[in-house]
């Protein structure tokens, strides 16, 4: 009985973010109309209206008082990630005439800011449906949870405030959850106009500029051209997605820094030096085993070295160099980037900067106990905060 009241209360509470989803899943028609794409209004109907009759029929669930246990929160979480994607799907079912296999498959990598793709050829296919892909990536980058958040008041959060813990955000950002949605919702809305502007400083159309960000952002990698990012063969434009790459792959934290005036205070963070530190080490020799294996020229291994290399750091897809012509050391090199990816709280996936850290961190903590009397209690520091045995044991 005790389960079916905490499937109970995650049901209501996924009920609320499908109904926000069914929000979000209509701005893809301001696309339509643009283009005038008539004849897809149906494909991109199907979606939302999905959502929003999901939406109300699980938020109908009654919500009891007590608080889900995490390991229940954990597969609400996967449940509601697999029901996205097999919603999200239609449109590609309907639009495409793409096998329903085939459709879910491509929602799962645009919800989940993967880089698969199972269409044959993007360049044919109508740019709603292409921004629909990008627009799942940019959502699902910035996390499904948190948007729904966004539209939750304060009484609900005794089980969204697990959910949102549970895909890995931090969770101590500001003491109002409901806050704390509606704000990530803002910075990121400002990010994306930022980075969309600045990516037009390379001669790119906004079309092009507004998917490249959204995707780059969100550390996905969904292209709208077969040629990915080669389409464009543009040195300009690939150094002004690296620092949109890596501002996915930063912690979400620095930006609530930011936003309330504390610049300086996001540079002294220990996992944001550590992250650019690695970033730029990473690159460099990346960069420079392109010039000594591969024999290419300095400028080209520059470009695609550092690229590539901030590409993979930041588990982005996107690439503007062919890997399977490459020497097998800087791709090992990348490929250790890609497993180390960027920091807890972020877009990017991978085993996290902060684990790194904290891993060299206990190392030093277990030098450190080596050397000095059992007495003597040595406190173990990681991001500023002391941990307590219990925190080290779990």
């Amino acid at each position: 009985m005790k389960r079916i009241e905490h499937l109970s209360a995650i049901a209501h509470d996924i009920g609320l973010v499908f109904q926000f989803l069914g929000v979000a899943s209509l701005l893809p028609f301001v696309v339509l109309v643009i283009f005038q794409e008539w004849d897809i209004i149906i494909p991109m109907a199907s979606a939302p209206a999905t959502f929003f009759i999901l939406g109300y029929l699980l938020s109908l669930t009654p919500r009891p008082d007590d608080s889900p246990p995490l390991s229940v929160t954990l597969v609400a979480v996967a449940l509601s990630w697999s029901a996205i994607a097999l919603v999200g799907a239609l449109p590609f079912v309907i639009g495409l005439h793409m096998s329903y296999t085939d459709s879910v498959f491509e929602a799962m990598s645009g919800w989940t800011g993967s880089s698969f793709t199972m269409m044959a050829s993007v360049e044919t296919a109508p740019n709603t449906l292409l921004f629909w892909r990008s627009f799942t990536q940019w959502i699902g980058g910035i996390g499904i949870i948190a948007f729904g958040i966004s539209l939750v008041k304060q009484t609900t959060r005794v089980t969204l405030f697990p959910l949102n813990r549970s895909e890995g955000r931090s969770e101590e950002l500001i003491p109002s959850v409901a806050s704390t949605g509606r704000r990530m919702w803002l910075i990121c809305l400002f990010l994306t106009v930022v980075f969309t502007g600045l990516v037009m400083l390379s001669g790119t159309a906004l079309w092009d500029s507004l998917n490249l960000v959204m995707v780059a952002l969100a550390t996905g990698g969904l292209s709208i051209h077969d040629a990915g990012l080669a389409y464009y063969n543009n040195p300009l434009l690939e150094l002004l997605l690296i620092p949109v790459m890596l501002a996915g792959a930063m912690p979400f934290k620095i930006y609530f820094l930011a936003y309330h005036g504390k610049i300086t205070a996001m540079f002294r963070d220990q996992i944001v030096q550590v992250l650019l530190l690695i970033a730029l080490i990473g690159s460099a020799i990346t960069s420079l085993d392109l010039y000594i294996f591969n024999n290419i020229p300095i400028e080209q291994a520059l470009r695609e070295g550092v690229f590539c290399a901030i590409s993979g750091f930041t588990t982005c897809g996107l690439q503007n160099s062919n890997p399977h012509l490459w020497a097998s050391i800087p791709l090992s090199v990348v490929t250790m980037m890609m497993f180390i990816g960027g920091a807890s709280g972020s877009a990017a996936g991978g085993i996290k900067v902060n684990r790194v850290v904290l891993a060299y961190e206990g190392v030093k903590w277990w030098f450190k106990r080596f050397f000095v009397s059992s007495r003597v209690i040595v406190p173990f520091k990681f991001e500023g905060r002391t941990l307590s045995r219990g925190a080290l044991r779990t």
